[in-house]
């Protein structure tokens, strides 16, 4: 067994030492920094040294590499993006099948997050931002807010005194562009009145933040017994703020052991906050003693399948994500994914993706038209089947979500009737897609009737602008005899 730092107030922060006791020859160790044999393995490793410049020519590879440019100026590739935004819910691959969700009542106390646990955190989470930010956004109404210390702001909005805050490192870089590269803003305070030990990691807010976020390749990471990857940048991160904060946040939950420990964060400072409950797991101290949860509002794809696999973190930290919100979709293998995707509906006929959209029963038709529509169908599902199954070149890079996911999605994602579902979220017409399916008796009859109403609709349209132009000539004519007259 081994007794876990033991501070003394007479030590200075930066020289602060555990002492490792051996229970079986009592023999005592100390170390010269705030680390010890326990975080040997997680943190070794994980410094980033890449410069700018390094990071944009890796950026600038993976740009190149997937022809990123010429994607986003190709007219089809927009054209199947947005054919995308409805296809992905066809797919069933925007949100997981209902039976894989449950519903989270946040009014119940056993489920472990509540609505004020979510309201306490994100409110922390806003304030490691620049006051000036939290103006603008209009999350305070007062503009006098903007001039403000975050210290002020804490002991504005929590009651939180001044010489409760502990680190304050966003005081220091209220200017946005004052923060370094794998150096995010955060501060360490205790509220006594609600009992916590808070840490709350600024979010995006400058160009080096920017820059910490592209630094996005996955890194091999080995941790607690488990070897896979990371994001090399809020790695880089999430180390630079472990340094800074791990004597001084284990001083404080030594002096308040019955006090919760809370570390939060928004965006960029979402995904640190859940790498640091990665680099904290089983600690006695954090996670037992002080009970440790971590927020992560809108966290980056940070870890690979390995971590997330062994739900070693689920019991205390909690992803959220909104919707769709890209940013706790994406990564580098991620996008991949998706042009590899957009080339599979742009190489499509159109009458496979018309009937796709269409149909949406996993059939494709009733099963009375089954015979006739046989090779419609076998191509449509293949289509599908494409589209799902669509491979990214390094599948074990991708990246994901850390902890426990808790996902704010539309009711209709939750709607076990599969082709109402689907329509709803495609945004489709009530008469589209239904279980009673209405399908076309032949493609070339559909683009004929099709052709020919269009025809139609353009003849009515010339006609009624004839009318309008005699209108307007008339009443022009009515003006000018008005005003001879006058």
């Amino acid at each position: 067994m081994t007794s876990w730092f033991s501070f003394t107030d007479k030590t200075e922060e930066k020289e602060l030492a555990e002492h490792l006791v051996d229970t079986n020859d009592a023999h005592q160790a100390e170390k010269s920094s705030h680390h010890d044999e326990w975080f040997d393995d997680i943190v070794e490793g994980s410094d980033s040294s890449a410069t700018t410049t390094q990071i944009m020519s890796s950026l600038w590879s993976q740009i190149s590499g997937e022809n990123m440019i010429q994607r986003i100026l190709s007219r089809q590739n927009r054209h199947a993006g947005k054919m995308w935004g409805k296809l992905c819910h066809r797919c069933d691959v925007a949100y997981p099948p209902p039976n894989q969700l449950s519903v989270v009542d946040m009014f119940d106390a056993n489920n472990g997050v509540v609505v004020s646990e979510l309201r306490y955190a994100i409110r922390h989470a806003v304030a490691a931002y620049p006051p000036s930010f939290v103006v603008v956004l209009g999350l305070k109404s007062d503009a006098s807010y903007a001039l403000k210390s975050t210290k002020s702001l804490l002991l504005s909005v929590f009651g939180i005194a001044k010489e409760d805050v502990i680190v304050d490192q966003c005081s220091n870089t209220l200017i946005a562009s004052a923060s370094a590269t794998h150096q995010p803003s955060f501060y360490l305070c205790v509220d006594h009145e609600k009992r916590k030990i808070v840490v709350s990691i600024r979010g995006s807010s400058s160009i080096a933040d920017a820059l910490t976020d592209v630094n996005a390749q996955a890194k091999k990471y080995s941790a607690h017994g488990i070897d896979g990857y990371v994001h090399e940048g809020l790695l880089a991160a999430a180390r630079n703020v472990f340094d800074r904060i791990t004597a001084p946040l284990l001083k404080v939950c030594n002096e308040h052991s019955n006090y919760q420990a809370l570390i939060t964060g928004h965006s960029l400072g979402a995904g640190v906050a859940a790498l640091l409950g990665l680099m904290y797991a089983q600690h006695p101290v954090l996670c037992k003693q002080n009970q440790l949860k971590v927020f992560a509002f809108a966290s980056p794809c940070i870890v690979s399948h390995e971590f997330t696999s062994t739900q070693l973190c689920e019991s205390y930290i909690t992803s959220i994500a909104l919707s769709t919100d890209i940013v706790t979709r994406l990564s580098i293998e991620s996008v991949k994914q998706s042009n590899c995707r957009l080339d599979i509906i742009q190489n499509a006929s159109q009458h496979v993706i018309r009937d796709c959209m269409l149909n949406l029963a996993d059939g494709g038709y009733e099963e009375h038209d089954a015979d006739e529509h046989k090779e419609e169908i076998k191509n449509a599902m293949q289509f599908i089947g494409d589209l799902r199954t669509a491979k990214t070149p390094n599948a074990q890079e991708r990246l994901f979500p850390l902890g426990k996911i808790l996902w704010f999605v539309p009711k209709a994602a939750m709607d076990e009737d599969t082709c109402r579902r689907r329509r709803i979220l495609m945004c489709l017409k009530d008469n589209v897609g239904t279980n009673a399916v209405v399908v076309p008796s032949k493609p070339e009859d559909a683009d004929t009737n099709s052709k020919e109403k269009d025809e139609e609709e353009e003849e009515k349209e010339k006609q009624k602008t004839k009318e309008n132009e005699v209108v307007n000539k008339s009443t022009q004519r009515t003006r000018r005899k008005s005003l001879t007259e006058t």
